[in-house]
């Protein structure tokens, strides 16, 4: 709403004295609305206010005639309605409807609830033109004009009716609006967008992702304005919609901003239009609803360990866009990069642990604020101006969305925040990209069945995870968590231990390795903290790779990694959760580490029956998204004599998968040939010994390939 001349409140004061000064000259036609008040004539009157200056108000006179004192010094205060158009030197002038009569006052709050663009509750009620209120609440207005029994209210509802036809239909070319709103196809043109935007009205507010799906959500409108600004003219809606502020659920206010646009556009092509519009109301219902209910219940979390009463955060699968923080965010704006409009960082997949709770603690900037209970309790619902006697206790947040009904159950956020665990997002996630988890089970069974060793590793990891509660000292909290050291050469499967481990427990794993933490001592022990208070709160086992900075022996030649090391040793000895360390070296170790790492395992270059049990469980069918292989027992033994690691197993037939797929073989089983065409090209940085092997494997002497060149053959026709 747009602000007042300098002194108009002075000038109000005067106005309300001299009219209550001049009540025995208004009309008694207002007798029958039953008001004790004031009497009002019933009459609308056109008036322009000519101030002398912009802070001092002058004479006020009928539009069109010229000043008279006595007629200025009563200020028309007897009409129910007035139009005042207000002329101030070096400004623009502005018009503005008065509501005077109380009763008209009464009728026209009861039916429009509060408003944002205007204080229903001001006495005269001010409409600024050009009275998009009377627009938006005109069929409300002649639903009270036909119901109502009092003559008196009825003579002064039809000023309306009349204001419209004589003031507003020209002048907003509302026959025009109507027409392109008309079924089956509504448009709109910019310069009447406003029409769209009644408030109170459910709005669908809707993306498109760079994979082509739509992401919607829903909130009741409170105000619609248009703005000039710095990146040029923009429109801009305020909405209320329920959200969860790290504790309860309630609802928020936020604040939308879009572009302005040329020409004419279907409504539903817009970033934000009213539900009311939309072709298929029931289907985006029953979706909306179905986000809200999955929003809910990530936001409400799982049941921590039996031992526990808290809640944590829930793993999920994931294939969506993920929204994080920019760096680059202008004028302290953090929420810059994860609103439902900006454009998403990256599509990913892979496992999210969804945390809204944790994100809040780590980022309390993105705390809501929560206004009210729900949609319908919300100050300005239609038709329920607030109510002083109780809006302390409707601002107050629930603590059971289960209670929730009507549109509140439609009007919950799209977006979730949580953690990427594969790629290492952070921030918000589309609702309706998640799934239940697809928990690997054939690896862990393999490695488990063909390792004594890793079996072991498996019991000791299972017992801790089931009577963690009793595994401690006794004193201040040390030692209740378990740790784990795999050494050995890259490649001999300390990662896919791990992994292997977290899949047979059901549990996150969380890899983190010494280039996540950054290179700053106080950023890498703050990094640290963070990540052991994420593995307690999500109870998720910690693979802590390449932690060889962070475990060499201290000495007097650098302080830094002495403090590295100490932050190490502190954080190990106080922390309740599973942790793996891996490490290519198995020398070098601070000796303080011994005290804190409860399980050594070394990890040997694989044999060759290990790497036929890796090929063979490349090719396994069970293995979700794996190309089958069609090899004899003679071709995988052969595989197995190639002195690869697992990692390198792994890269050379996911490339022929991808080779045998490019002659557009989707179905069909990769091949001793499909392997020897990819295996220099997967393996460029073998060794020498390495490469002579393969080279005797492929077939292809060393003389016959050209510097600087291929020798792999194309796709079989």
């Amino acid at each position: 709403m747009a602000e007042s001349p300098a002194g108009y409140e002075r000038y109000m004061q005067t106005v309300n004295r001299h009219a209550s000064e001049n009540n025995k000259h208004a009309s008694e036609d207002n007798k029958g609305s039953g008001s004790t008040d004031k009497s009002f004539n019933g009459r609308f009157f056109d008036v322009t206010e000519h101030w002398l200056s912009p802070n001092e108000p002058g004479e006020c006179v009928p539009t069109g005639q010229i000043s008279n004192t006595a007629v200025s010094r009563r200020r028309y205060g007897e009409n129910s309605l007035l139009l005042r158009r207000i002329i101030v030197p070096q400004k623009q002038p502005k018009l503005q409807l008065e509501i005077q009569s109380t009763s008209l006052q009464k009728a026209f709050r009861a039916i429009t609830g509060d408003l944002a663009s205007l204080n229903v509750n001001a006495n005269p009620i001010v409409i600024q033109a050009p009275y998009y209120e009377l627009y938006h609440f005109r069929e409300e207005l002649k639903a009270a004009f036909d119901a109502t029994k009092l003559e008196g209210l009825k003579k002064e509802l039809q000023l309306f009716f009349d204001f419209e036809d004589e003031h507003m239909s020209r002048a907003l070319n509302l026959r025009e609006i109507e027409d392109h709103l008309q079924p089956p196809r509504p448009t709109i043109q910019f310069e009447h967008l406003w029409a769209l935007f009644k408030p109170h009205e459910l709005i669908l507010l809707q993306t498109v992702t760079p994979a082509s799906s739509t992401v919607q959500s829903c909130g009741v409108l409170e105000k619609y304005w248009i703005d000039q600004g710095t990146d040029g003219l923009a429109w801009f809606i305020q909405v209320r919609h329920m959200d969860f502020d790290g504790e309860r659920f309630g609802v928020v206010q936020e604040t939308f901003k879009f572009p302005a646009f040329n020409g004419v556009l279907d409504v539903d092509s817009l970033p934000a239009y009213p539900l009311s519009f939309c072709t298929d109301q029931h289907g985006v219902r029953k979706a909306l609803a179905e986000t809200s209910k999955t929003y809910i219940e990530l936001c409400k979390g799982v049941p921590a360990s039996p031992s526990k009463t808290r809640t944590k955060g829930c793993l999920r699968d994931y294939h969506g866009p993920a929204w994080v923080q920019r760096p680059d965010s202008r004028y302290g704006d953090r929420k810059n990069g994860m609103r439902l409009f900006d454009p998403p960082e990256d599509m990913i997949s892979g496992r999210v642990l969804v945390d809204p709770v944790g994100f809040i603690r780590e980022n309390p900037g993105f705390r809501v604020r929560i206004v009210a209970k729900t949609l319908n309790k919300a100050a300005g619902v239609k038709g329920k101006a607030a109510d002083p006697a109780t809006s302390v206790a409707e601002r107050q947040p629930i603590l059971d969305p289960e209670t929730l009904e009507g549109d509140d159950l439609i009007c919950f956020p799209a977006m979730v925040a949580g953690y990427s665990l594969s790629t290492k997002h952070c921030g918000n996630f589309h609702v309706g990209s998640f799934r239940d988890v697809s928990w690997e089970e054939d690896e862990p069974k393999s490695l488990f069945r063909n390792s004594e060793k890793m079996r072991h590793v498996q019991k000791i990891a299972a017992s801790f995870s089931y009577q963690s509660h009793s595994f401690q000292y006794s004193i201040g909290g040390k030692g209740r968590g378990l740790v784990f050291l795999f050494y050995g050469p890259s490649g001999t499967g300390k990662t896919l231990t791990a992994e292997c481990v977290a899949e047979n427990l059901r549990q996150p794993l969380y890899r983190v390795s010494g280039s996540d933490l950054g290179s700053d001592i106080s950023r890498i022990e703050a990094s640290l903290q963070q990540t052991f208070n994420r593995i307690a709160r999500w109870e998720a086992i910690l693979l802590l790779d390449e932690a060889d900075a962070f475990m060499a022996e201290r000495g007097d030649d650098s302080l830094e990694r002495n403090s590295l090391v100490s932050i190490l040793l502190r954080m190990l000895e106080y922390q309740s959760g599973i942790v793996i360390l891996t490490t290519n070296r198995e020398d070098n170790f601070d000796k303080a580490f011994h005290t804190r790492i409860h399980v050594t395992i070394s990890f040997p270059p694989v044999t060759q029956k290990e790497r036929e049990i890796i090929w063979r469980n490349q090719a396994s069918a069970k293995r979700v998204g794996a190309r089958t292989a069609s090899l004899s027992d003679e071709e995988w033994s052969s595989l197995s004599e190639l002195k690869l690691d697992g990692r390198s197993i792994k890269n050379v037939f996911h490339v022929a998968g991808l080779w045998t797929g490019s002659d557009g073989g989707e179905d069909r089983p990769i091949s001793l040939d499909d392997i020897k065409s990819v295996l220099q090209i997967a393996l460029g940085n073998a060794s020498k010994d390495l490469k002579r092997q393969l080279e005797e494997f492929v077939g292809v002497a060393e003389e016959r390939e050209p510097r600087g060149e291929s020798t792999v053959s194309g796709p079989p026709s």
